[in-house]
């Protein structure tokens, strides 16, 4: 038993590392790919070529938004170039093969999951992210992208209220910057404080990964605050699997305690904040 999960744990960082192993295969992807995801950007760092480039686009982060540069390759090299001003996350990242998922039909009592459809659905997000102390969505930008083949926000409605109780966004990397690992990741997960329905996040990350498999895509990443065992055991679990993808950010007020020693100010918030 114990060979095989180091077999599988060897298979999952050698997928993780052939990102940046295979420059041929990296030249038929755009170059310097930025997303718009309406509580930031995100930037996959294997579009990007030079990490002085790159450090110059986190630099440019707006007010009262969170970038995040991910799959970096050379994080050291990238924080260097603005020393003051960038840092690594301390996040781990962990990768669900969707090739070997298998879906499971629970049944889900007091809610139910569906897309984005109104612009009410975009005010209730927003409710909920700033419950969690998470950043909001810029709501026309949201609304604006809501077909979006890249983007996918899925949601967690009570049976009974009606009310938006659960949000996940998940990100297309085949639709976004024409991926050529042909993958998929989860973003700004959350729950409200209020729900009592047990169950809401597993089951936002299934739906997510089962919309991305039917799509033929290979895996989901996602990242996740490296102390952060609730999340972590959720995730391992389902059956996601640590690989080695850094993210660096630009220093601010929002992920402040990540960068001056002061984690512990972050207990209790959403894995997905900062």
């Amino acid at each position: 038993m114990i060979r095989k999960e180091i077999a599988r744990a060897l298979r999952a960082g050698q997928s993780a590392l052939s990102l940046h192993t295979n420059p041929p295969e990296r030249e038929t992807m755009p170059s310097d790919v930025i997303i718009e995801c309406g509580w930031g950007r995100l930037l996959p760092a294997q579009t990007w070529r030079d990490p002085a480039l790159l450090a110059t686009a986190l630099l440019q982060e707006r007010p009262g938004q969170r970038d995040i540069a991910f799959y970096v390759e050379k994080p050291q090299v990238v924080v260097a170039s603005a020393p003051q001003q960038l840092f690594l996350d301390p996040s781990d990242a962990f990768r669900l093969q969707l090739a070997s998922y298998r879906t499971r039909r629970a049944a889900r009592r007091g809610f139910t999951l569906r897309r984005l459809r109104t612009r009410a659905d975009v005010a209730a997000i927003n409710a909920l992210y700033r419950a969690r102390r998470m950043v909001p969505v810029d709501p026309l930008r949201v609304w604006r992208e809501r077909a979006s083949r890249g983007i996918t926000y899925a949601l967690a409605e009570d049976r009974d209220s009606g009310e938006v109780i659960g949000v996940a966004m998940g990100l297309d990397h085949v639709e976004a910057f024409a991926d050529v690992h042909n993958g998929a990741s989860l973003w700004a997960l959350a729950v409200a404080p209020q729900a009592t329905h047990p169950g809401i996040g597993e089951a936002l990350v299934r739906y997510l990964a089962e919309h991305y498999q039917a799509r033929g895509r290979a895996w989901m990443d996602v990242s996740v605050m490296h102390d952060n065992e609730q999340a972590i055991a959720l995730y391992e679990k389902l059956g996601f699997q640590r690989i080695p993808a850094f993210a660096v950010k630009r220093c601010n007020a929002i992920n402040e305690p990540l960068f001056t020693g002061g984690h512990a100010a972050l207990e209790g918030l959403n894995p997905m904040r900062g």
